[in-house]
């Protein structure tokens, strides 16, 4: 359904016009003037945002040109197309209004259909605009993966190998600074494959490619073996044997419908993180749980913990809490993935935190019958 905002001072015209607009089936949000159509954007989530705004131009508080710079000044706001609808015929006033870039301009008095017109073909237009953009952004999606993949992949796998034959005659010869050297190599490498990774999951997910893949080619797959493995590939960098599982021995198949890989990533990207934002001499403790028809996994660490303002912040990409401190030395992409994947199989995500006492990551999946 298309939402319109229309912006008028005059009552009547302002209560016919949402009529009219109501009658053909059109959502409509009304404004007495720009300084309450302000108010109403502002408590709107980008769903919400009206597809098209209508506005009067001579308006108390606020008149329509002061309303529409500042709509143009909200990143959230500025692709709306607006219309102007005023009773300022004259070529100046007219020619003032494109100055600015306003999308259209109506001369009361006018007929409904006129309205209709302009707002369909303005909504039209803007839809037409954002198709050709997301184009042209798949395709830079995807050449930026596939230099990623080949440019930094290709030499990281030499990197590897060569690091691998290194620490095979170290272990023989037992030098100290060589096999320091060696170590320090693969540990870079391993840091850089990760972040690489990171950065291809990404796109991956902005793209829409995870859903076409999952739509074509999703499995039953049982979470705790996705979890095993997950732990197996990190316990060669990590000490995962801190990792203390918890679970209803009557819970013998906790399966979804996913893929696999975007699935070991999600743990991997969970214990990597409780593993590296708590002392190593405490316990990371997971819990599997079936409520219904869906699973709960919670995995709760012990480390410094998160503060209260920047829980929803940590979702976002490259956001990190208190990286200044802790000297993290990653991407901050780590839940972002997390939610991303999960949301991607149709589940659910929360993070309970305190500072100093630790954070606790909660996962809920839907569960299907194999």
């Amino acid at each position: 359904m298309t939402r319109v905002m229309i912006v008028e001072d005059t009552r009547p015209l302002l209560e016919g016009i949402a009529f009219e607009l109501e009658m053909r089936g059109y959502e409509v949000l009304t404004a007495t003037d720009g300084l309450v159509a302000l108010g109403v954007l502002e408590k709107l989530n980008k769903a919400q945002l009206p597809d098209v705004i209508v506005s009067d131009i001579a308006m108390p508080n606020m008149d329509g040109y002061q309303l529409f710079e500042r709509v143009q000044a909200n990143d959230d706001w500025q692709a709306i197309p607006f219309i102007f609808l005023t009773a300022l015929a004259s070529e100046k006033d007219i020619q003032q209004g494109k100055r600015l870039g306003v999308d259209d301009y109506l001369v009361k008095p006018f007929k409904p259909e006129e309205l209709v017109i302009a707002i369909e073909n303005k909504k039209r237009r803007f839809e037409q605009l954002r198709a050709t953009n997301e184009r042209k952004l798949d395709v830079v999606r995807q050449q930026l993966m596939s230099m990623i993949s080949h440019e930094l992949r290709t030499p990281l796998t030499a990197i590897y190998g060569g690091a691998e034959l290194l620490g095979d005659d170290f272990a023989v010869d037992n030098g100290d600074i060589s096999k320091q050297a060696v170590d320090l190599i693969q540990s870079g490498a391993r840091r850089l494959n990760r972040l690489v990774n990171e950065v291809l999951w990404l796109v991956q997910f902005d793209s829409g490619h995870l859903q076409q893949t999952l739509d074509m080619l999703a499995q039953p797959h049982d979470l705790r073996q996705m979890m095993q493995v997950a732990q197996e590939v990190l316990s060669v960098e990590w000490p995962t044997e801190r990792i203390v599982l918890y679970q209803n021995p009557e819970d013998t198949g906790l399966w979804v419908r996913g893929l696999r890989d975007v699935l070991v990533m999600i743990f991997m990207e969970a214990f990597h993180n409780a593993l590296r934002f708590s002392k190593s001499n405490t316990p990371i403790d997971l819990v599997f749980q079936v409520e219904g028809d869906q699973v709960l996994i919670e995995l709760t660490d012990y480390g410094s913990g998160i503060a209260p303002e920047n829980i929803e912040k940590v979702w976002e990409p490259f956001v990190q809490s208190d990286r200044q401190i802790h000297e993290q030395q990653g991407m901050g992409l780590g839940l972002t993935l997390i939610r991303e994947g999960v949301q991607l199989h149709g589940g659910n995500c929360k993070l309970y935190s305190e500072l100093n006492k630790g954070t606790t990551l909660a996962l809920q999946f839907p569960l299907i019958t194999k």
